[in-house]
Formats: C-alpha cells, structure tokens, sequence
C-alpha cells in the first residue's frame, strides 16, 4: 500500500505542472525524383 500511495502522489505532482505545448513542425520528406526516360 505503502508504493501505491507514492504513486499517486508522483501523478499528482505531473497534474501540477502545465503542460507547453511546442508546435514543432520539422518534417523532411526527402523525395527522390525518377527520371522516367
């Protein structure tokens, strides 16, 4: 019982924290271009 109350009170301490949100836009598509001859 003793670790499930620690439990609880390590979420407890994750819901006090806020959460910032970064937009992070970072996707490389790299496109290899076949030549059709």
């Amino acid at each position: 019982m003793a670790s499930a109350q620690q439990h609880t009170k390590k979420k407890k301490k994750k819901k006090k924290k806020k959460k910032k949100k970064k937009k992070k836009k970072k996707k490389k598509k790299k496109k290899k271009k076949k030549k059709k001859v």
